[in-house]
């Protein structure tokens, strides 16, 4: 439930599933903050998130940068959020994690020498990407292998991780000598 094996004609690659996904995400995240595109899909029932009293500052900083990413964000006092939309096809039922994880990643990229819009594109595609050990369907797999290969930089995701590894015929028939 972490790599997904491949078949290509010279051998076959390993897929990492969650480095993959972090790099999909991170071009998806980076493209919209960089075209301002918003594509929000409205809650039915607003969710409340708590974001912690020394976080505060920053949060309210990226709240902008949200939007663009197509999350619909309300002060609702003190510590308290409403999210009242998130962007089209997101997944909202982590969503205390996943704003926690975002911030707790924008703060560690901090020292790193990048934008403002891919620092948030990183943190954002790290606490949104599919978890180590998540089964998928085969659907699913298709999906993710497809839309890794219609990536810019497939090959790793934006710390350096490789996404993949390949195995060419002739190395496995090595092994087997």
């Amino acid at each position: 439930n972490n790599y997904i094996v491949v078949q290509i004609r010279s051998g076959f690659i390993i897929i990492n599933q969650h480095i993959a996904h972090v790099r999909i995400l991170y071009e998806r995240y980076l493209k919209k903050l960089n075209q301002r595109e918003e594509l929000i899909q409205k809650q039915l029932f607003p969710i409340s998130i708590q974001i912690p009293k020394d976080k505060i500052d920053l949060f309210n900083d990226l709240l902008t940068p949200l939007k663009s990413l197509g999350f619909e964000i309300q002060s609702f006092g003190g510590e308290s959020y409403v999210i009242h939309g998130i962007p089209a096809g997101f997944d909202d039922n982590n969503l205390q994690e996943v704003m926690d994880g975002l911030i707790d990643q924008y703060l560690q990229n901090m020292n790193l020498e990048v934008s403002k819009n891919e620092n948030l594109a990183r943190s954002m595609a790290q606490s949104a990407a599919l978890k180590a050990g998540k089964s998928l369907s085969s659907e699913e797999m298709k999906t993710l292998i497809n839309d890794l290969f219609a990536c810019e930089m497939p090959y790793s995701n934006p710390s350096g991780k490789k996404c993949f590894i390949t195995f060419e015929l002739n190395e496995l028939e090595k092994q087997f000598s």
